[in-house]
């Protein structure tokens, strides 16, 4: 499934700049905003402004990111069935990995917290890493990733009827990231006072947002109160006391 963030090349800005945590703005060098495609489309940016690599974007040709809809996502998760999905990225082929929770804690490059507002009926979890099995990125550690995903699902239950699937991604210094282009997105304000991006389905509703280091993303049989309460729960854990009013 695709609904990570996808590294892009360069975007033209036109967007408007997300706030950020009380107490986080002075210091913070991420810099996150929603891109307005038109049409009811929107997708997210993140931009780490701890280093300016590359030319100014605003002289960025790149096309807006094709549209992506969760009938596409449930589509791939089909074909991802029968054949396990990988991209390349420079010289690597990625893939997501199946690993433990300590090895996804070790490995991953961001921040690593775990919702503690999951819905009890989600009561079994996988992690995976996005790797390069046969040439790593990092020959020192072979785990080391800027990728991560986590995925819950409820005992008894198909994956149709019962998912959350969270996608992690690290940005490094100098980054800038954009995730995948919903049409019918809204903006959420979140209890810190950030705020998220949220797709209300059929099939699947959809969240996006940033907490410290991470561009975050879930999908699943949530209803939107749920997906905000763990949403507000990350943010708290991040930023601790900055969602008490």
């Amino acid at each position: 499934m695709r609904l990570s963030v996808v590294v892009a090349a360069s975007v033209t800005i036109g967007a408007v700049i997300f706030s950020l945590p009380s107490g986080t703005q002075a210091v913070s060098p991420f810099v996150q905003s929603i891109k307005d495609w038109g049409n009811g489309m929107k997708s997210i940016i993140i931009e780490d402004r701890t280093t300016h690599l590359g030319a100014d974007p605003s002289t960025a040709k790149t096309p807006p990111p094709p549209e992506t809809s969760l009938d596409d996502i449930l589509q791939l998760q089909e074909e991802e069935a029968l054949n396990t999905p990988s991209y390349e990225l420079s010289s690597h082929l990625l893939r997501p990995v199946l690993v433990t929770e300590e090895i996804a804690r070790e490995g991953f490059m961001g921040d690593f917290l775990l919702s503690k507002a999951i819905p009890e009926r989600f009561n079994k979890v996988k992690f995976e890493l996005v790797l390069d099995t046969e040439n790593p990125v990092n020959p020192d550690d072979y785990y080391e990733s800027t990728q991560m995903r986590v995925q819950y699902t409820s005992e008894g239950k198909s994956i149709e009827d019962e998912i959350i699937q969270f996608d992690y991604v690290y940005v490094m210094p100098g980054e800038k990231i954009e995730g995948a282009m919903l049409r019918d997105m809204s903006t959420v304000k979140l209890a810190d006072g950030s705020e998220a991006l949220m797709y209300i389905g059929p099939p699947y509703n959809s969240f996006q947002w940033m907490m410290g280091s991470n561009n975050m993303s879930l999908f699943g049989t949530l209803s939107e109160e749920e997906m905000t309460a763990i949403a507000n729960d990350f943010q708290e854990q991040k930023f601790p006391g900055s969602t008490r009013r």
